[in-house]
C-alpha cells in the first residue's frame, strides 16, 4: 500500500465514522419531518463522499456495489418519484457529470439487484448542488422513505469496505 493509499484510507476511516456517529436534531423554525429529511439526505452525501476516497483505492469508481433490494423495490415502485422528478428538473443545468436526462423514466425500470452508486451520486449531487427540500423531494411526508434512504447512507458505508476488502 502506498502512502497516498494509506491516507486515503485514513480520511475514509474518520469520514464514515463521523457519518455512523452522526444523529438527527431538530432545527429550530422546522418541523420534525423536515429536519429529519435533511438528516437522512445529508448523511447520505456524506456517506457517498466517504466511498469517494475508497474508490480510487478498490479500483472501482462508478460501480462500488451498493445493493439495497428493499431500497431498488421502493424506488421502482414509485415511492420516491417526486425526489426523482426533482432530479429531473435540475439535471441538465446543475449535474454537468450526469449528463444522463430522465432520472424518472431510468430508476422506475431499476432490478432489485442493480447497484445504486450512480443514483447515491445523484442524491449527494442534488443535495449540494441543486435546490433539495425534504417536502419537494417527498421526504418530509414519508417516514418509511426516510427510514430507507438513512439506511441506504449504511449500506453504502458497507459497499465501500466490501469493495476495499475484494480490491
Amino acid at each position: 500500500m502506498t502512502l497516498e493509499e494509506h491516507a486515503l484510507l485514513r480520511k475514509y476511516v474518520a469520514r464514515a465514522d463521523y457519518v455512523r456517529g452522526l444523529w438527527p436534531t431538530l432545527v429550530k423554525n422546522l418541523g420534525a419531518a423536515s429536519s429529519d429529511g435533511y438528516f437522512v439526505m445529508l448523511k447520505l452525501s456524506l456517506a457517498f463522499s466517504a466511498i469517494e476516497l475508497l474508490a480510487g483505492v478498490a479500483n472501482r469508481k462508478n460501480n462500488m456495489g451498493i445493493k439495497f433490494p428493499e431500497f431498488n423495490k421502493s424506488l421502482a415502485s414509485g415511492d420516491f418519484e417526486n425526489l426523482l422528478k426533482a432530479f429531473d428538473k435540475v439535471s441538465t443545468s446543475k449535474f454537468k457529470n450526469h449528463p444522463e436526462n430522465h432520472h424518472l423514466n431510468k430508476y422506475s425500470k431499476i432490478s432489485s439487484s442493480q447497484d445504486l452508486t450512480k443514483f447515491v451520486s445523484l442524491c449527494r449531487n442534488y443535495m449540494f448542488h441543486g435546490a433539495f427540500t425534504p417536502n419537494e423531494s417527498g421526504l418530509a411526508q414519508s417516514k418509511k422513505r426516510r427510514l430507507l434512504v438513512g439506511e441506504l447512507a449504511e449500506r453504502t458505508l458497507a459497499a465501500g469496505e466490501s469493495a476495499l476488502l475484494c480490491s
